[in-house]
């Protein structure tokens, strides 16, 4: 009989999170060896995935609707010793915002942990013959670690993934994630979207090493390969959420200087996402741009879409100048159907991106070097030509569906070590 996988995203496969592109690539691996379960934190949207029969279990989130997501006034946190453990540890960092993310952290963490524990207590769940899998080093893993904490489940096999927010301080506002060092003796592995993620965790918890894997995401091949323009328009292409980290506006000005620096060249400008920020975004670029630069913000499309549109429209570049990342998704879409990249030099995009697919910029650009990078590479032609074929190689090499089966693989393989 196969053992169970508690998979517990944010809100796959709800539209709100917009986590498929994650998660997906590895679903069918999952499938193959375990019994899987989806325990979304958050069912709000309408259910979007393109595996058929999944199994998805919404009364964890529906618990979390009713007690309020986040609830910071919730007087079950304010009493839980472990707030006042947590908040006098990190007694210099108090701010009235860290002390509501604490409380609404713990508040939900707790819903989590007694759904758990009535699950368990009902024989649903199996502690022995299951591993729960937290997508996000983030509540949930709070929440488990709680039930693990207890004295009957210290044989609760924990792992979680960690990617950008839940990895990077200075992702968070007063630099500050919640629960992190408490949380940390509870897991039984960490698994690394990147290899600077893993050596940045490292620094603050050298003695996990030996729990801490690199498992890069993986990509199902689409078989699309992506044509330059041939009509004298150079075409800029970008994928993301509107987001302030995402610094779409950033694009905006760089493009507002290559209509200074470039005259009688068009350039059209197509996004692909959508986000709070967009129609700040659609004004400024408005204001911006007087004729030979064209925008369209193409709003939020599901993967399938993304490669239809990469594969039926000519692109001759694709541009992300996040402040920090993760291992970008959008980069690794783009690499695979062989699109040249500037993007900045953040997270694990150095490790899917360098001089032969692309530029890497420093985080701290200027608009105007931007802006000369992209001049340089409209005007070689034959650069850009094997830039595309290098990339391709790069997708090949690093982000294959391969990542998903090993890392399954390995899951399996270290949860049978644990409880033999």
């Amino acid at each position: 009989m196969k053992k169970s996988v508690l998979l517990f995203p944010h809100s796959y496969p709800f539209r709100n999170g917009e986590e498929g592109p994650f998660i997906e690539p590895e679903i069918p691996f999952l499938l193959d060896n375990f019994q899987l379960k989806i325990i979304p934190l958050r069912n709000k949207g309408n259910r979007k995935s393109g595996i058929k029969d999944l199994i998805v279990d919404e009364s964890l989130s529906e618990a979390i609707d009713r007690k309020g997501y986040r609830n910071w006034k919730d007087p079950k946190a304010f009493v839980n010793p472990i707030f006042w453990k947590e908040l006098l540890r990190k007694t210099p960092l108090l701010t009235a915002w860290t002390f509501k993310r604490l409380l609404g952290h713990i508040s939900s963490a707790q819903i989590v942990r007694a759904w758990i524990e009535e699950k368990i207590s009902k024989l649903e769940i199996d502690v022995n013959n299951s591993i729960f899998y937290t997508y996000w080093f983030d509540i949930a893993t709070t929440g488990i670690s709680m039930v693990k904490r207890q004295q009957g489940n210290r044989n609760l096999f924990l792992v979680t993934r960690l990617h950008g927010y839940d990895l990077y301080y200075e992702q968070n506002s007063f630099s500050y994630i919640p629960m992190r060092s408490w949380n940390i003796p509870f897991l039984n592995a960490f698994f690394f979207v990147s290899q600077v993620g893993r050596k940045f965790f490292l620094q603050y918890f050298p003695k996990e090493e030996s729990k801490c894997f690199f498992a890069p995401l993986g990509m199902p091949d689409y078989k699309i390969q992506s044509q330059p323009s041939s009509d004298g328009v150079f075409r800029i292409v970008s994928c993301s959420y509107f987001a302030p980290v995402k610094r779409v506006s950033l694009i905006i000005e760089v493009l507002k200087l290559l209509e200074k620096m470039d005259p009688g060249q068009n350039y059209f400008w197509y996004h692909i996402g959508d986000g709070l920020q967009m129609n700040e975004c659609k004004s400024l670029a408005e204001k911006c741009f007087t004729g030979r630069v064209k925008f369209k913000f193409l709003g939020y499309l599901p993967r399938k879409d993304i490669f239809d549109y990469y594969g039926n429209n000519k692109l001759d570049l694709f541009i992300t100048l996040s402040e920090s990342e993760g291992r970008p998704v959008s980069v690794v879409e783009a690499i695979s159907v062989g699109l040249p990249v500037l993007a900045t030099s953040v997270g694990g995009t150095p490790e899917i991106v360098n001089e032969k697919n692309g530029i890497l910029v420093e985080k701290n650009v200027s608009p105007a070097k931007v802006a000369l990078e992209i001049l340089r590479l409209r005007q070689d032609k034959n650069k850009l030509l094997q830039m595309r074929k290098e990339s391709r190689k790069i997708w090949l090499a690093t982000s294959t569906t391969d990542n998903s089966s090993q890392f399954v693989t390995f899951l399996k393989q270290l949860e049978n070590k644990a409880h033999s």
